[in-house]
Order: C-alpha cells, then structure tokens, then sequence
C-alpha cells in the first residue's frame, strides 16, 4: 500500500533532524550511517537521499559522502537561534523560489515533480484551484482571516514618490566568544541599530536629503547634532552554565530590539512630522518568551516599556507603525485555506503557498491574530501578505482608525518604494529599509573589528601577568622554603 503523503513528509522531517545529527558527529551523511540511525533498509535511504538532494535540502560531496545545505542552514540557525530544541522540518528548507522552478520545463523540474507529487503539492499549480481560492466569498466565516475574501481583488497601485519621505529602520547583532587558553571565555555580544529617513524625488531616493542616523556612532560626531548615545557592546555571564547559550541568545535578541526601539523613538520624535508611515525591519514586537531568569526579565520589561512608549509617539505624531517580515514560518493562512477548501496537503509555510497563488501586487485580506504568548496586547494590530515580483512579504501594523485605509496605504507605498535587495541576507523591501540594513550590519562589524583586536590584547596581556606572577610565586617558594 503506497505511503500518504503526510507518512512521507514525517518521514522526511525525520530523517532530516537525523542527518543534522550525524553531520555534527562526523561532519558528513551517507547511506550507511543514516539507514543504522534511523532503522531503513539502505536501498529505502538512497531513496530518500536522492529526494532531500533534489529538494536542496542536502548537498553532494563526493564518495557517496552529503552535506546538510549550508546556505540553507546558514539562514535557518539565523531564524531559530533564539530556540533551544528547535526540530528541522522540510517546510525550513522549502523555499518559494523552488517550488516555482517546479513550474519551469527544464531538468530541475523533472528532478522536482516527484517530490512534488509525493507531498500532494502539485495541486497548487492547479490553475482552477487558485482562481476559486482567490475568487471564492468567505464572508467573515474563516477564523482571524477579515473581510469577504482570502485575496483582496484589487491589487496595488504604484503611485508616485515624489517630494516625500518614507523611513526605515533595522538592528544587527553578533556574538563573539573570545578565549583565554583554559582560563576563561569572555562572550561579548555586539549591536547596531540603524534608521534612514529617505527622502524621494521624482521615484528616486536623493540622499543629500536624505537623514541616516546609526547608534552607536564610532565616528568623531562633533558638530552633528542631535548625538544619540549607546553602548557598542555588553559581556554576557550567567550562572546557569546549562542554559549559557541559549541564555546568551535570547539576552541578544531582546538587547538589539532595546537598541532599535529607543533609535525609532527618537527618530519619531525628531521626524515623525514629515512622514504617514514607519517601516521596522522584522516585527513591531517580535514573539516572545516567557523568561526564568531575573536578568532576562528585567532586559524584557525594559524592552516592552520602550515598545509602548514608540507606539506612544507614533499615535502622538498620526505616524502609522508598519514591520515588514520575510521568510516567515507562519502556516496560519495555509491552514486557513486548506481547511475552508479540504485541500489535502502537506504542511507548507504561508509564503511558500502564496507564492503560487498571488500575483505582482496582490494582497491577503487582513488577518487579526489577537494576544499571542510572551506578547503584549495591542489592539487594532493587523498583518497581511502581499506579492511583490517573486518576493511574499509579511506586513504588520497597528491601524490608526479604518485598518483598510490603513493597509492601502501601506500597500501601495510599499509596492512603488520596492527595491530588489542587494545580497541573499538582507530583507527585499522599500529603498530605505535595506539602506537602513546595510548600516546596522556594518556598524556592528565595524564594532566588532575595533574591538576584538583590544580584546585579544588585553586577554593575551593579563595572561602573560598571570603566569608571570605564577612562576615568581613558585621560584620564591622554592627558594625561601
């Protein structure tokens, strides 16, 4: 009896976590050692082998030897950094872009289609199935999902950039671990918070008048007011030696989200006059956890303070707060649709459904997801999808007074702003938000390459004194005794 395609994508998933697991032993897969891990017959391995391996999930080396992606892996640590027994799955390493080359007549589809097949997926290209989604009267009877229909029917409208701002803002941040020989560790987390009022003109951004504003600033600033402080990095210590990583991780994360809020504060604040709408990139209030430890507590209140205090100067200054989110792991609209229409599938994140079903410019209905974990409760917070050539982005925002005058604006600035973003680890969005990227990031490296160098110094200096204190202790010992 052939297997379900819910049997095989367990499988997959499964089999997924165990070459994770033999590639951090002994640095590479093969057929033997995934078929004695996981208990398959070694001819069932090859089979699935040669799935992953079409599916990008794997990479071959050579001498029947593979290799978990390392672009891939690379962009799914970045996302799941933060959680400390996050299980891969396929949908981690399915990406939008691979399900639409299925679509393509070349060898990679053949290679494709039966992956494809096999996961049920294939109905998506269904041209039939995708104009009743995107057709079909739902009428405010699907859960969080708003308004009468899953896709709007108008798409956005590119309107002209001309004399105007729209900002963006982003953080950055890295952890660096520098070692003592067996001494100590010192773990040192670096953070940048960058935002960039761009000023269009005639759909072009002019950066003469143009505002960047980088904190912390390593260069001279005299002269250039208003100056807003910040610490380029903190130590991290805790004394749980068990929860050391993972403690350090999440005390970055809600350390860069306390750097970019008090940057988007004062940005509102010293700005918020020339400007409708405020990007963020990522989301207004990442989704949180609730935290065991004091520290950690205490870093999270500070941070949710700061939160409300933006949306304070926001609403003070009629500024409407927008996050823009890419490559999100949300399913909450997939599992809408499948449920509303019995689609039988696989698991698949929104954006890899959307991908096939909205065109350029076409947008979701709004979607109200209410309190969430580790969250605090705003109301009128909405979020919806759009298409932007290949790209699906997730956008946020807190609606002003009519969420779907609110979200139209943002559609449609949105859309006429879009940039095709430079490099594979920056977010695609309005000209000003990667802007804003680029400086966090290289500010932060910045920081980084001043400070290492100090660091190691300093580290192989009180060594030195150590030792040499150590050996005039013993000497003296010896002679006196």
């Amino acid at each position: 009896m052939p297997k379900t395609y819910s049997t095989y994508y367990v499988r997959l998933n499964d089999l997924i976590n165990q070459c994770f697991q033999i590639q951090t032993e002994y640095g590479y897969v093969d057929a033997s050692l995934l078929s004695e891990k996981s208990g398959l017959s070694d001819r069932l391995i090859r089979d699935y082998l040669k799935d992953l391996l079409n599916l990008g999930v794997l990479e071959y080396v050579s001498g029947g030897k593979y290799r978990l992606n390392k672009e891939a892996m690379t962009r799914i640590l970045k996302i799941y950094e933060i959680e400390p027994y996050k299980q891969l799955t396929l949908e981690d390493f399915l990406r939008p872009n691979l399900l639409r080359l299925s679509e393509a007549p070349t060898a990679i589809r053949d290679k494709l289609s039966r992956v494809i097949r096999k996961l049920n997926l294939n109905i998506l290209f269904d041209k039939e199935i995708k104009r009743t989604i995107k057709n079909s009267r739902i009428n405010g009877s699907v859960k969080y999902i708003l308004g009468g229909r899953f896709i709007l029917p108008r798409p956005a409208t590119r309107i002209p950039l001309n004399d105007m701002y729209i900002p963006g803002s982003a953080s950055a941040y890295l952890i660096k671990n520098y070692g003592l020989e067996n001494y100590a560790v010192l773990s040192t987390v670096y953070l940048s918070a960058a935002a960039y009022v761009g000023y269009y003109w005639r759909d072009i951004l002019d950066n003469k008048k143009s505002t960047l504003r980088v904190v912390p600033d390593i260069i001279n600033y005299s002269g250039r007011e208003p100056y807003v402080p910040g610490d380029p990095f903190y130590e991290l210590t805790t004394e749980f030696p068990e929860v050391i990583d993972f403690g350090r991780k999440l005390a970055a994360r809600v350390l860069s989200q306390i750097m970019h809020y008090r940057l988007d504060i004062s940005i509102i604040k010293d700005f918020g006059d020339k400007f409708e709408i405020y990007i963020r990139s990522g989301s207004l209030y990442p989704h949180g956890f609730v935290f065991q430890a004091r520290k950690l507590n205490e870093l999270q209140e500070e941070s949710t303070e700061l939160f409300w205090k933006m949306v304070k100067i926001a609403r003070k200054k009629n500024v409407l707060l927008v996050g823009l989110t890419y490559r999100m792991h949300d399913n909450i609209f997939t599992r809408a649709i499948k449920d509303f229409f019995s689609l039988d599938i696989a698991e698949v994140s929104d954006d890899n459904l959307l991908s096939l079903i909205l065109d350029d410019g076409e947008t979701t209905a709004l979607i109200e997801r209410g309190r969430e974990k580790g969250r605090p409760e705003v109301p009128n917070w909405y979020e919806f999808y759009m298409k932007i050539r290949q790209e699906i982005l997730k956008l946020e925002f807190i609606a002003r007074d009519n969420p779907w005058d609110d979200m139209e604006l943002i559609r449609d600035l949105i859309y006429s702003a879009y940039s095709t973003r430079p490099a594979k680890n920056l977010y695609p969005g309005p000209g000003s938000l990667i802007v804003a990227q680029i400086e966090a990031a290289r500010n932060t490296e910045e920081i980084e390459r001043i400070t290492s160098g100090i660091v190691r110094t300093a580290f192989i200096d009180y060594y030195n004194k150590l030792r040499k204190e150590r050996e005039e202790k013993l000497k003296r010992d010896a002679l006196e005794g």
